[in-house]
């Protein structure tokens, strides 16, 4: 299974997306809706860029849910990847 566009919005909705690296409250360098690995200060993404980047982001956990011996609905499967993501 994969995030629906539907998790991906919400997703969108809860995030703030931020073209330019900023230092998230953690003090962490943060880009898009939240991404940290390999931020520079200074770094400028595009919106594409952004929204490539949490697709990415949630892979892993589309990837760890796909591996589990259970069967999800969409719903259930859209919400594990929002909290898992968050």
């Amino acid at each position: 299974m994969r995030a629906s566009d539907e998790c991906i919005n919400a997703i969108k909705g809860f995030e703030c997306c931020e073209l330019t690296a900023y230092k998230c409250p953690a003090g962490v360098l943060t880009i898009g809706y939240g991404h940290a690995q390999g931020v520079k200060e200074g770094q400028v993404i595009t919106q594409a860029q952004a929204d490539s980047l949490l697709r990415g982001d949630i892979l892993p956990v589309e990837t760890y849910l796909n591996s589990l011996p259970l069967t999800f609905t969409q719903g259930q499967f859209n919400a594990l990847v929002d909290f898992c993501f968050n």
